[in-house]
């Protein structure tokens, strides 16, 4: 390819924003590093020929397409190597650019090459402003998951006080009116719609109790794959998340099956009593059993 000033420009500016101080851990550490890429730099360095760096570019590129062939979330761009010096030290570049803001690449087809147009403002930044905003999207998708865990968990919870109430209402009016035995059946039935809808009240939540945790299940696993560095930040406050709704499912099933045993013992203990009550009363007389 003839030299082309819009290189030049690009990757002067490129230069310029790895220099800054802020971002100086965005740089290699070859002592670090044992990739293919990285391995065969050493080589590339230590010849000076466009053949070997020839070689060397398209060697990389075999490597790193073989190891994203099957990530689904590799969206590729244009990969750019250079090797150049800069204030007499010599630079190995190796950049891979998307056709947004500040990289402004066309291909030419009667050349058969890149044209690089004009570089605007191309400012490594972007990178740091792209993690905050990822971070901050995770932080409300964790808030929204706890808003959603605290409100079915606060309706769950609300049950414990409700249920013995009913329960308890219901036994104290047993021994305190005055009514045949039908009347009992119909307070005990009443009793039974009751819990029944309780029951399908906490199921329904349970659904979505169980719908939240496949979704932060799907979540978490898409930011584990995408943003492996912003997952680690949040890892064990979803680990937490998961960890609080088995518990409050566990609390439902304790509720549920805590009332429907209740009712079963009441229901047993109306049937002894109805069994064994005083004879020909003209009502009966529950309190006195």
């Amino acid at each position: 390819m003839p030299p082309d000033p819009g290189i030049d420009r690009m990757f002067e500016e490129i230069h310029k924003s790895f220099e800054l101080d802020k971002t100086r851990h965005c740089k290699f550490i070859p002592e670090q590093v044992t990739n293919t890429v990285m391995l065969n730099t050493e080589k590339n360095l230590l010849a000076e020929t466009d053949e070997v760096f020839l070689s060397y570019t398209k060697a990389s590129l075999d490597n790193l397409a073989s190891r994203i062939e099957n990530e689904v979330f590799a969206t590729g761009g244009y990969y750019l190597f250079a090797d150049y010096i800069f204030n007499e030290t010599r630079f190995l570049c190796i950049i891979l650019a998307r056709k947004k803001d500040g990289f402004n690449i066309e291909f030419n087809d009667k050349a058969s090459t890149f044209d690089f147009k004009d570089t605007k403002n191309i400012n490594i930044y972007k990178l740091a402003m792209a993690f905050e905003k990822i971070s901050r999207e995770l932080k409300d998708e964790k808030r929204s998951y706890f808003d959603a865990l605290n409100q079915a968990q606060d309706k769950i919870k609300s049950q414990v006080v409700a249920v013995p109430l009913s329960i308890g209402t219901s036994v104290y009016a047993f021994f305190q009116i005055k009514a045949d035995v039908v009347t009992f059946y119909f307070i005990l039935a009443m009793l039974a719609i009751y819990i029944f809808f309780i029951c399908w009240y906490l199921y329904l939540y349970d659904k979505d109790l169980k719908k939240l945790r496949s979704e932060i299940t799907e979540e978490t696993s898409n930011f584990e794959t995408r943003y492996p560095e912003v997952f680690k930040i949040f890892k064990d406050d979803f680990s937490y998340i998961n960890k609080k709704i088995a518990s409050v499912l566990l609390l439902s099933w304790v509720i549920k099956s805590t009332i429907i045993i209740d009712w079963v013992l009441f229901l047993v203990f109306i049937l002894l009593v109805v069994n064994h009550r005083v004879e020909n009363p003209p009502f009966y007389p529950f309190r006195y059993l």
